[in-house]
């Protein structure tokens, strides 16, 4: 994958990521107004463990692809290094003070 593509990756995941928060806070809400109101949360809290499950998911996807642009970043470092290396004549060493 090359660094355009794994960033617009990166954007969606972060994307979703907040969506996905967005969606945990609303069914957490959801959930402490049925139990107020003494009715049955149990599908509500299914439903609230599938958003984190996701959620988890996402992170770690979203990790992942962090991770691949700091590979992608090193390499493309490296690569630099090298062709600079490769461009630069040698250093002359430096002679030795004399002492009297």
């Amino acid at each position: 994958m090359n660094r355009e593509l794994t960033l617009k990756h990166l954007a969606d995941a972060e994307a979703a990521g907040a969506q996905g928060l967005q969606h945990i806070a609303k069914q957490r809400s959801k959930i402490k107004k049925l139990r107020r109101d003494g009715q049955d949360a149990i599908q509500s809290i299914r439903v609230l463990l599938i958003f984190l499950d996701f959620q988890r998911s996402n992170d770690e996807h979203r990790r992942w692809l962090q991770a691949e642009l700091s590979k992608m970043s090193a390499a493309a470092y490296t690569r630099r290094q090298v062709a600079n290396a490769a461009v630069r004549p040698p250093r002359a060493a430096k002679p030795s003070p004399r002492r009297p």
